[in-house]
C-alpha cells in the first residue's frame, strides 16, 4: 500500500543550496550539506505540512554531477526515480552565482518529465541579490520565487505556491508511523541492501565504497496494517576515526539523532567476519539509551558448510560478544538473496507489540512468589536477610517495574539479574529492554 501524498522534488545542478532548503522546509537538519559537490547521493525523503495540506518533499543530487563512476551513475538513477513520481518540480537555482549554462541544461531536462515547474531562486540573502534574481526571468520558466535557505526568508511564501500549485485535491493525510525503525551498523555490513531487500527495489543507494549512505533515509511502507517508517543511516566508525567538520562527521551525527528518535533498532553486523570492537560499541549505545532492538546478522551466505548446528553456534557467539544485547534477538539474514529479510518486519511488530506490553499486580504478585520459592533472594552487602514484599510494572516502553525490599538488606546483582531472565521466560518482552528498580520499603 502507497500512501497518496503529493511528491514535491527539489532539483537542479549542484551547489545550489537544495539541502539547505529541504533542512529549512522542513525546519530540523535531515540532509547533510556541504560545499562539495555531490554531496547529497540518496533521494531524501521528508513528510511535511503546510496550511492544513500534508506533502512528502525530497531531496536529490545535482543533475550535473559526472556519471564516469559508477556510483554517480546510481545517484542519478535515484533523481530520476524521485522526478517520474514527482507531482511538483522545485528547479533551484543560485542568485549569487546568475543563469549558467548548467542551469539551462538542467531546465531542459527536467521539461523532459512533463511535471509542473517552480522556479526557486536561492541564496536571495538580501534586497539586493532578491532583485538579481528577475535575471532567472530568461530561463522562460515563469516567476522565479526568490528565497535565502540560510536565513528563512521567502521560505513561506514558497510553501505557500506549493500548495497553490498542487492538484485540486485535498491532501490532509499524515503519516504517523507506529514503528520507526532504523537500520544501523558500522560501514560495509549490508544495511542499504537490507532496506533494499526489503522494499523489493534499489530504494537506496548500495556501493562498496565505504560511507556511500550520507542521509539518513526514510521511507514509509504499510505492512500488516501497521505503518512502519525504514530509516537507512550511515555506517558508524569509531569517532577517534572521524574528521571533524567533515561529511562523514555531519552524517554520524544525525544517524546517531535518528537512532534516539527510532522505536525500534536493526544492529547489523557482518557475520561472516568476527564482531568487532566497534559492533560492541554500537551494542552499547544501543544499551545504554534503553532501545528496543534486534541483532540482523547479514551475509549469511558466505557461511560455507552450514548444518543444523551451525545457527546455534553463532548465536552463542554473537551473543557472547554482544552480552548488552541480550535481550535482542538474532535474525540470520542475506540481503543479497532476499533470505530472511522480510522476517525483519515481523520482527520488528513483535517487538513494537512487546514494548506494549503491561502485567497487572495480580499476575506479578503470583510469579513473585513462584520465583522467590524456586530460588530465593541472595544477601548482598546488607547484614539482614532480603525479602522482596512486592513486584510491580510502573511503565511501558521500555517496561519499568519496581522491586519493594525488606530496609537495610541487600540483594546481590546476581540474583536481579535472575529475577529479570525470570520475567522474559514467563512474559516475553522480546527485543525489549527491562528497567529494574529496587527501593526499600519501610520498617
Amino acid at each position: 500500500m502507497k500512501h497518496t501524498l503529493p511528491h514535491v522534488i527539489l532539483a537542479g545542478r549542484s551547489n545550489v543550496g537544495k539541502s539547505t532548503l529541504f533542512n529549512r522546509l522542513c525546519e530540523e537538519p535531515t540532509a547533510v550539506i556541504s560545499p562539495i559537490a555531490g554531496t547529497t547521493r540518496d533521494r531524501n525523503e521528508r513528510e511535511i505540512a503546510w496550511r492544513g495540506v500534508s506533502l512528502i518533499l525530497v531531496d536529490t543530487a545535482g543533475l550535473d554531477i559526472p556519471q564516469e563512476q559508477p556510483i554517480n551513475k546510481k545517484v542519478i538513477d535515484q533523481t530520476n526515480v524521485a522526478l517520474k513520481h514527482a507531482t511538483i518540480i522545485l528547479f533551484v537555482v543560485d542568485v549569487k552565482s546568475g543563469v549558467t549554462p548548467s542551469d539551462k541544461s538542467a531546465l531542459t531536462l527536467l521539461r523532459t518529465y512533463k511535471k509542473p515547474i517552480l522556479l526557486v531562486a536561492n541564496k536571495a540573502d538580501n534586497q539586493t541579490l532578491r532583485n538579481d534574481a528577475n535575471e532567472c526571468y530568461t530561463l522562460g520558466c515563469g516567476d522565479p520565487l526568490p528565497v535565502s535557505a540560510t536565513n528563512g526568508s521567502g521560505s513561506g511564501d514558497l510553501l505557500d505556491s506549493i500548495v497553490e500549485s498542487l492538484p485540486k485535491k485535498t491532501f490532509h493525510e499524515t503519516i504517523n508511523s507506529d514503528i520507526l525503525l532504523a537500520i544501523i551498523g558500522q560501514p560495509n555490513v549490508g544495511k542499504s541492501s537490507i532496506v533494499n531487500s526489503i522494499l523489493g527495489e534499489e530504494r537506496v543507494i548500495v556501493s562498496d565504497i565505504p560511507h556511500t549512505t550520507r542521509d539518513p533515509i526514510d521511507t514509509h511502507l504499510v505492512y500488516k496494517g501497521q505503518t512502519i517508517t525504514l530509516i537507512d543511516t550511515a555506517g558508524l566508525r569509531r569517532p577517534v576515526k572521524i574528521e571533524k567538520q567533515t561529511i562523514e562527521h555531519a552524517s554520524t551525527h544525525k544517524t546517531i539523532t535518528r537512532i534516539k528518535r527510532a522505536t525500534v533498532i536493526g544492529l547489523v553486523i557482518d557475520v561472516a567476519q568476527e564482531i568487532t570492537r566497534q559492533d560492541m560499541r554500537l551494542g552499547n549505545l544501543l544499551a545504554a539509551e534503553q532501545k528496543s532492538a534486534m541483532i540482523i546478522a547479514n551475509k549469511w551466505d558466505m557461511i560455507p558448510d552450514k548444518t543444523t548446528t551451525t545457527i546455534n553456534q553463532y548465536e552463542q557467539y554473537i551473543y557472547a560478544k554482544l552480552g548488552m544485547l541480550k535481550y535482542a534477538p538474532i535474525i540470520f539474514t542475506s540481503a543479497i538473496d532476499n533470505q530472511r529479510t522480510h522476517s525483519l518486519l515481523n520482527t520488528a511488530l513483535l517487538i513494537h507489540n512487546e514494548q506494549k506490553k503491561s502485567i497487572d499486580d495480580e499476575t506479578l504478585r503470583v510469579f513473585l512468589e513462584d520465583t522467590t520459592h524456586r530460588l530465593k533472594p541472595t544477601r548482598g552487602k546488607g547484614t539482614r536477610f532480603p525479602i522482596i514484599y512486592s513486584l510491580k510494572q510502573e511503565a511501558i516502553n521500555p517496561p519499568f517495574f519496581k522491586m519493594i525490599t525488606k530496609p537495610r538488606t541487600d540483594i546481590q546483582q546476581s540474583y536481579v539479574s535472575f529475577i529479570e531472565r525470570r520475567l522474559r521466560e514467563e512474559f516475553g518482552f522480546v527485543g525489549v529492554p527491562i528497567k529494574l528498580v529496587i527501593e526499600k520499603g519501610k520498617d
